[in-house]
């Protein structure tokens, strides 16, 4: 590999931190102050369509609103339920 080949994998290197787990009755109501806290300002969310069916994913969203992390209307994309790898990859494009 040259240094330019390295150098290029480098820049595409996404790392994610997971310093805390937070579970239990209400806990998903601690998720926007969590995510104030270390910094989000843009967050990112995941999920598939059986989280939404059981609404978490409408209570997550009311939480990082109410602490000013999610623009008024947040930006969607629907994968499939087994999205193939790079799949979601435009997404993040958008949300850069």
């Amino acid at each position: 590999m040259t240094t330019a080949t390295v150098a290029r994998a480098e820049s595409s290197l996404v790392k994610f931190h997971a310093p805390e787990v937070v579970f239990g009755p209400s806990s998903l109501a601690e998720a926007g102050h969590t995510a104030a806290r270390l910094g989000a300002r843009r967050p990112f969310v995941v999920t598939d369509p059986g989280l939404i069916e059981a609404g978490w994913v409408a209570e997550l969203l009311g939480h990082l609103r109410a602490v000013g992390l999610l623009r008024p209307e947040p930006e969607q994309a629907c994968h499939g339920p087994f999205p193939r790898d790079g799949a979601p990859d435009g997404s993040l494009r958008r949300a850069r």
